[in-house]
C-alpha cells in the first residue's frame, strides 16, 4: 500500500518537472542542460529509496518505467511513437528494475565491507560450511526460508538472493568504485542484451504529442 502511494507521488511530481525540461529544451535548445535537469530532479526521484522496490510486481515496475521512458524521450527529443530503448542506451540509463537491484547490491557491498551499519550487518550471514567445498570461498550469503511473499522482500532475504546472483568477479571486488563499474556494466548488458544500440534521431522537435504522453502518465 505504501509503495503504491509513493509511486503515485512520483507520478504527480515528475509530470511537472518534465514540463520544465520541455521548456528548457524548446527555449534554450541546450541538450546538456536538459540532461542535467533530468538527472538532478526527475531521475533522482526514481532512485529515492528504490532498494525497497526489489520484489515488486512487473505491473508496478511498468508504471515507473513509463516515467523514465518519457523522460528519456523528452531529453533525446524522440518522437512519440519512437522506441525509447535507443534513448536509454545513449543516455546510459539503467531501467528502473535494474536500478533497484543496483542500489540493493551497493548497500549490501558497503555493509559487508565496512560492517556498518550494524543493524544491517547483523541481518546478513556468510554462507559457511563445515566441509571445505568450492562454494565456501565464493563470498555467498545464507538465504533463509520465508513463509510469505511480503516477508521475502525484507532486506535479509532479498539482499542475500540479489548478492548470490552476482558473478563471482563482482562479489569479490575490494573497491567500491570497481564494484559499481563492473556491476553497472553487468546490468546494462543484461537489460539491453537483445537490442542493438542505434543512435536516435535528434531532429524531431518536442511537440504536442510529447505533452499527450505526459498527460497519459498522470492518468
Amino acid at each position: 500500500m505504501y509503495i503504491s502511494i509513493y509511486i503515485l507521488y512520483v507520478y504527480c511530481n515528475v509530470s511537472g518537472l518534465l514540463l520544465l525540461i520541455i521548456i528548457v529544451i524548446i527555449t534554450l535548445n541546450i541538450d546538456d542542460v536538459a540532461r542535467i535537469v533530468a538527472c538532478s530532479t526527475v531521475d533522482s526521484r526514481l532512485d529515492y529509496c528504490n532498494s525497497l522496490f526489489v520484489g515488486m510486481t512487473d505491473r508496478i515496475f511498468k508504471k515507473l518505467q513509463r516515467v523514465q521512458n518519457t523522460l528519456a524521450r523528452v531529453v533525446q527529443r524522440a518522437g512519440k511513437f519512437e522506441h525509447t530503448t535507443p534513448a536509454l542506451i545513449q543516455l546510459h540509463w539503467l531501467p528502473v528494475k535494474q536500478r533497484a537491484l543496483y542500489k540493493l547490491a551497493l548497500i549490501t557491498f558497503n555493509v559487508l565491507q565496512h560492517n556498518n551499519p550494524m543493524y544491517l550487518r547483523n541481518l546478513l550471514t556468510t554462507h559457511n560450511l563445515s566441509r571445505n567445498l568450492h562454494s565456501s570461498s565464493q563470498h555467498l550469503l545464507s538465504v533463509g526460508y520465508m513463509r510469505t511473499v511480503s516477508s521475502s522482500r525484507c532486506f535479509k532475504h532479498s539482499a542475500a538472493i540479489n548478492w548470490n546472483d552476482l558473478p563471482y568477479d563482482i562479489r569479490s571486488c575490494d573497491s567500491v568504485n570497481v564494484f559499481k563499474r563492473k556491476f553497472k556494466t553487468h546490468l546494462f548488458n543484461i537489460a539491453y542484451a537483445t537490442y542493438h544500440a542505434t543512435t536516435p534521431t535528434n531532429n524531431i522537435l518536442v511537440t504536442y504529442g510529447t505533452l499527450q504522453v505526459l498527460y497519459c502518465i498522470v492518468l
